[in-house]
This record gives C-alpha cells, structure tokens and sequence, in this order.
C-alpha cells in the first residue's frame, strides 16, 4: 500500500487495490496450506467460479441503482441503502441460478432454512 501511494497518483484508491490484491494473496496462501498440510483440495467452481459469475450481477444492479437513485433524491444515505438492499437480492437469485445449492448447503448457511424457503418460491 506505501508503495502505492508514494509511487502513484491513486491516492486512496491505492487503500482498495492493496485491499483486493491482500484478499487474493490470502486466498492463494490458504489454498496452498490447505492442499500441504490437510490434503484438501478446495473445489474451484463452487468455491471461487459460482460466487464470482454472482457478484458480477450484483455490481452492475448496486451501481445502476445507486447512481439511478441519487440522481433522482440526491441523498447518499438512502441510494447507498436501497442500492446494497438490490445488490444483496441480486446476488441471491444469480447465486442460486448459477449454483443451485443442496439442502445441506442450505443447511450450512447462516438462515439457511429462511434462505431455502424462499429460493423454494423461485421459479428455477
């Protein structure tokens, strides 16, 4: 992040490419202590693939909302709101399209019942 910040003109957009390329590192290291220490290999589709090809979706959802609202209300609060509000429901329903999760998924997540129920009404 120093070297981001001192070497280019990012300013604090620096702060969040040094978030993002941490979290990938992390994720990398943790596959690989993972794959040496435990013998478990982690699916990539389910595990990076499917929560990927969702969250792609909900970006374009949050942004055009979000934008689309505050040009309407001029009020960051309430765009901000509503637009985490349609990217959380459009992150849901490409999830569930793009993985469609076992009931013992289900089971696992937190709410999982509540989130089973109400993917039960989904027309997919």
């Amino acid at each position: 992040m120093a070297i981001l910040l001192f070497a280019t003109d990012l300013g604090v957009y620096a702060i969040v490419v040094a978030m993002i390329i941490y979290a990938v590192v992390m994720c990398l290291l943790n596959e690989r202590a993972m794959k040496q220490y435990m013998q478990y290999k982690n699916p990539w589709r389910s595990a990076y693939l499917n929560p990927l090809l969702a969250s792609v979706p909900m970006a374009v959802v949050a942004g055009f909302s979000y934008y689309g609202i505050y040009k309407l209300i001029h009020s960051n609060f309430i765009s901000l709101g509503i637009a985490v509000v349609l990217g959380m429901v459009a992150y849901f329903i490409v999830y569930l399209a793009v993985s469609k999760p076992s009931d013992e998924q289900f089971a696992m997540m937190p709410g999982g019942a509540y989130l089973k129920k109400i993917a039960g009404k989904l027309p997919f």
